[in-house]
């Protein structure tokens, strides 16, 4: 992989405890979730993938010896997502210029999403990006370089929203044709739906 400076963090470490089941290994089309994800970044320009994993790392880690991604074991997961972002952002290439954060339960992220995020970073540098879909902000998000040591020293229990409440000046909404940055699997139910529209 090659690009501009961007390291995409790939947070897979939860419990799922609201699904029942082990989310990043849950069928997805001919893939399991976390394939269905990396097969996406994989297409898009990075510097480098980390996949960052917690609960149950043993069952995941062997799916991932396909890809060319840096593994991190957070052993802080229980804490919260921050962690995990954490975890992936002392990891990262010391000269990265940003960081795509993405989440592990996000199997219909779409390529135009993470490009339309890069050519916002690259037009305008020094942001934290959301994608945006009729107004409300979703996910990956992407985070100039410059919050790295002040992401990596904030309470993991109160989560990334510290930094946006700090920065508020420095959010940058990008719009995108993509409900998909407003999805997660936390349910089955949703789970279900996404199936749904993967097949469509």
């Amino acid at each position: 992989m090659s690009g501009p400076g961007v390291s995409a963090l790939l947070l897979a470490a939860g419990e799922s405890k609201r699904m029942g089941r082990l989310k990043p290994l849950l069928p997805f089309g001919d893939l399991t979730v976390i394939e269905t994800i990396l097969r996406t970044l994989g297409q898009c320009p990075l510097a480098e993938i980390i996949v960052v994993l917690g609960h149950r790392a043993g069952e995941i880690e062997p799916l991932l010896k396909n890809y060319p991604v840096q593994i991190v074991h957070n052993t802080r997961y229980l804490r919260g997502m921050l962690s995990s972002i954490q975890a992936g952002l002392k990891a990262a290439a010391g000269d990265a210029q940003a960081y795509l954060i993405c989440l592990g339960d996000q199997p219909r992220l779409q390529i135009r999403t993470v490009q339309l995020l890069l050519g916002a970073f690259a037009a305008e540098p020094g942001g934290i990006y959301l994608p945006c879909y009729l107004g409300q902000g979703g996910h990956p998000l992407l985070l100039d370089t410059r919050y790295r040591d002040e992401v990596r020293a904030l309470d993991p229990v109160i989560g990334l929203r510290q930094l946006l409440r700090r920065h508020p000046d420095q959010v940058r909404h990008v719009g995108v044709a993509a409900p998909e940055v407003l999805e997660d699997l936390d349910t089955p139910e949703e789970y279900r739906l996404a199936l749904g529209h993967s097949i469509r």
